[in-house]
């Protein structure tokens, strides 16, 4: 699909970098050779996405982006997204917890069980949502914004 503004192309290819992320992750799981190490190095670069990148596309949306949506009559769609962020952020909240004493080098071990579940979990929303927002979302921002909104969403990207 082609974008004909920059806030829809910046979405977009956040949610294709989600993408490769959670396919990456599942890889490192379904490996058969799959060590420890390779399974904690994909939960540390999970980790790594979720408090970062993904938390700032979701507060972007809904700072910015789902109010202007509101204002033009897409309401609907919108508390959908914003209630599927809201249960994602339970999700990542979950596995974040289990994959801190990692990152803060306390420990070596993963619950590595216990993290293929939360993994799921968060493959499945994740991916479910990305495709709602693709099919969805995108497609308001496109009919519903003009440029200047456009530009206007595109500066205050990355805030």
């Amino acid at each position: 699909m082609s974008f004909a503004y920059s806030t829809t192309r910046l979405l977009h290819d956040e949610h294709e970098a989600a993408l490769v992320l959670l396919e990456r992750t599942a890889s490192a799981l379904r490996r058969q050779d799959a060590d420890d190490a390779a399974i904690v190095s994909a939960a540390r670069h999970l980790a790594h996405a979720l408090r970062g990148e993904i938390t700032e596309h979701f507060t972007f949306e809904e700072q910015f982006v789902f109010p202007r949506l509101i204002e033009r009559g897409c309401g609907d769609i919108v508390e959908l997204l914003d209630e599927e962020h809201q249960t994602l952020n339970e999700a990542f909240a979950e596995i974040l917890d289990l994959i801190a004493p990692l990152e803060a080098a306390l420990t070596a071990d993963l619950d590595v069980t216990r993290f293929r579940r939360l993994f799921g979990v968060v493959d499945t929303g994740l991916r479910g949502h990305i495709e709602k927002e693709e099919l969805g979302l995108l497609r308001m921002i496109e009919e519903f914004f003009d440029r200047d909104l456009d530009a206007e969403a595109a500066s205050r990207h990355g805030d």
